[in-house]
């Protein structure tokens, strides 16, 4: 199993509206790609950030090395472009890739 795992800090008076457009829109048309096979979303409580900021993680889990690159190649430049576009300045963002034991 590999974890695709997107670290996303946002503004804290935007956070209820990102989480939402998140969970509503962009988590959903990731997983339609067909690349991943679930998610989880989590708050970040430790370690905490500054009071005007939020953390939230997403892992995404998909079968093979192989499918991350194809997504990564035909799908997540559009993805991240709307995300981009919709909070712009106001977020950043870090990915890592994991391989479960």
């Amino acid at each position: 199993m590999i974890l695709y795992c997107v670290t996303v800090t946002v503004d804290a008076e935007i956070a209820k509206d990102w989480r939402d457009w998140m969970e509503d829109v962009h988590i959903p048309q990731v997983l339609d790609t067909g690349y991943f096979d679930a998610y989880t979303l989590a708050r970040v409580l430790d370690p905490q950030d500054e009071c005007e900021q939020i953390t939230f993680e997403i892992h995404y889990r998909t079968g093979s090395v192989d499918r991350l690159k194809r997504y990564e190649d035909k799908a997540a430049d559009a993805l991240r472009t709307e995300h981009t576009e919709r909070y712009n300045g106001r977020f950043k963002a870090s990915r890592r890739v994991l391989q479960g034991l």
